[in-house]
């Protein structure tokens, strides 16, 4: 069974070998927190192997069930010739097998690290020189003028040591934005760039100005995740 949780749902599977899967109920915090729950029913309990893909900006993650770590075997990912110049290749996706003998009720967690990412464009692309996007776990984030009063969002000038998650409860139904400075003191916002443009007119830059060499960098002050 193949597993590529992105939003919360539910799946009957049909018999098979005598045995049937009647409910696996997912809930995902991915885009917000990177914590996925599987809750597994199986009837009767049986072996089975759960594949669950590993997209390639998860450079951390921790799998546990029933609130117990489960241990994870190393693995090697294909190299390809050509690496995109910021770093985030979807081809590095992979899936784990998580093969035990379930039980009804039985619950998997998997959570992702969501460390803040600078990704750089390729230096083919000379206008976006010296400057970086944001990015968090599968999401790309952006500056709304709508959250920058008083800022210029396309000549502003990040500074990267300033960044820090903040959640919003209030803003466009919940979210979990990217706040920072720019290195004259400002305050900088950035939203996910998939809710841009729900709040009436407005303008939006992904690149914001900041020096960045060729190789993508994690900034600090993440949360790390252990087993």
């Amino acid at each position: 069974m193949t597993v590529s949780v992105k939003v919360g749902s539910s799946l009957i599977l049909t018999p098979i070998n005598g045995w049937m899967l009647p409910r696996a109920s997912t809930r995902s915090g991915r885009r917000r927190d990177g914590k996925i729950r599987i809750v597994l029913n199986p009837k009767p309990a049986a072996n089975l192997t759960l594949h669950l893909r590993i997209p390639s900006w998860a450079e951390r993650f921790v799998v546990r069930i029933n609130r117990q770590p489960y241990p994870i075997q190393s693995y090697s990912l294909t190299k390809f010739k050509e690496t995109p110049a910021s770093g985030y290749d979807p081809r590095q996706a992979w899936f784990l097998p998580v093969r035990r003998f379930w039980s009804p009720g039985d619950v998997l967690e998997l959570e992702f690290e969501m460390q803040v990412k600078l990704r750089c464009a390729s230096p083919r692309i000379h206008s976006h020189k010296n400057k970086v996007a944001l990015s968090r776990g599968p999401l790309v984030y952006c500056l709304e003028n709508v959250d920058n009063p008083g800022v210029d969002i396309f000549t502003a000038r990040l500074d990267p040591s300033s960044l820090h998650t903040d959640f919003s409860p209030t803003l466009l139904e919940g979210t979990q934005m990217i706040a920072g400075k720019s290195t004259d003191g400002k305050d900088l916002v950035f939203i996910p760039y998939f809710l841009w443009a729900n709040r009436g007119e407005s303008q939006m830059s992904v690149w914001v100005s900041k020096g960045c060499s060729s190789r993508r960098q994690a900034l600090s002050g993440e949360k790390r995740l252990d087993n």
